[in-house]
Parts: structure tokens; C-alpha cells; sequence
């Protein structure tokens, strides 16, 4: 069975896919995600 590999923006690609075609979604955030500046992403405890 062959595979494709998409790369971009998962919501962008995935519209563009046909329904139930998908087997697997990895998705890599941004780094500093959760937060604009280091104050916001380490002012929050869990």
C-alpha cells in the first residue's frame, strides 16, 4: 500500500483530503508556543 507524505498547515492540508483517507496525523507546534512572550509561557503553573 503506498504512502504520501503532505507537509504544511494540517488544517489547510487536510480539507483539501478526501474523507476517511487519513490513517495518521503528526503535527509539530511551534516551539514557543502557549504564549507570546516568556512571562506569559512561564507565568502559568499547572
Amino acid at each position: 500500500m503506498p504512502y504520501t507524505l503532505h507537509r504544511g498547515d494540517a488544517l489547510s492540508v487536510l480539507s483539501e483530503l478526501p474523507d476517511a483517507s487519513v490513517d495518521a496525523l503528526i503535527t509539530d507546534p511551534p516551539y514557543n508556543s502557549g504564549g507570546r512572550t516568556s512571562s506569559e509561557r512561564t507565568g502559568r503553573t499547572a
